[in-house]
């Protein structure tokens, strides 16, 4: 069985193929690419996968530049990518993702998320192994065990995970749905078909304002429930 791809290089362009290595398929692509590339969509293994991607091929052949690159990909069909079907392509301290040029950009995103909302060094090192675990449906499964298996990680105590994930509760990030499940805001996080995770993002609305509160400056973030019932995000004022 084979899985499918989509790699975009620096100028934008996407090639869509298969492979039964995408590891070794990401290694010769950067080295055949001049431009380098800047991300990796990946589907889980399929039987079928040279009989999809002639379908993708097709559904996309207005923006074919040549062979298996496009300009751009407008059409997924059923098809359901991510950077999490791979395990090795999310965690952001493995090797093959350092090796990546998007491993600085996914590290840069996080950091500006934990800057936005001011989270400590520890507190963004959970979110990243969080971010590495999110399901299709934007879930996080952190039963006990997970959360021991993320504090050897991190080399840190177990309580310090339950705190890192108390804060980024509080903060709107995540949120506690039941028991060891935690959501993900979809508009910071998400992962699965473009369509779903519109329909997630349609569901909640972050409002951000800054006053100047007599030169000393003052950001406010709500985060608020305005559609149907996806996932719960309280709403919050971190980091003033």
């Amino acid at each position: 069985m084979k899985l499918i791809y989509i790699i975009e290089d620096g100028s934008g362009n996407k090639k869509i193929g298969i492979t039964g290595d995408i590891k070794k398929r990401v290694a010769q692509l950067k080295t055949a690419v001049s431009t380098g590339i800047v991300s990796v969509m990946v589907s889980d293994f399929r039987e079928n996968a040279r009989s999809i991607e002639r379908q993708l091929h097709d559904a996309n052949k207005a923006y074919r530049l040549s062979g298996e690159w496009f300009s751009d990909v407008v059409d997924f069909g059923d098809v359901e990518f991510s950077y999490s079907t791979i395990e090795n392509l999310v965690r952001i301290e493995h090797e093959v993702m350092e090796s990546l040029p998007e491993s600085a950009y996914i590290k840069l995103y996080i950091k500006d998320i934990g800057c936005l909302y001011d989270l400590t060094r520890g507190e963004i090192r959970v979110l990243v192994k969080l971010v590495a675990r999110i399901g299709y449906d934007g879930k996080v499964l952190l039963p006990l065990g997970v959360k021991r298996t993320i504090s050897e990680e991190l080399e840190c105590s177990l309580s310090a995970v339950s705190n890192a994930l108390t804060a980024l509760t509080n903060s709107g990030i995540i949120a506690r749905i039941d028991g060891g499940v935690y959501g993900l805001n979809p508009n910071y996080f998400a992962r699965g078909k473009w369509r779903d995770i519109y329909e997630q993002r349609k569901s909640l609305r972050i409002t951000i304002d800054y006053t100047d509160e007599g030169g000393e400056g003052k950001r406010e973030i709500i985060t608020e429930q305005i559609g149907g019932d996806v996932i719960q995000m309280p709403t919050q004022n971190p980091a003033e």
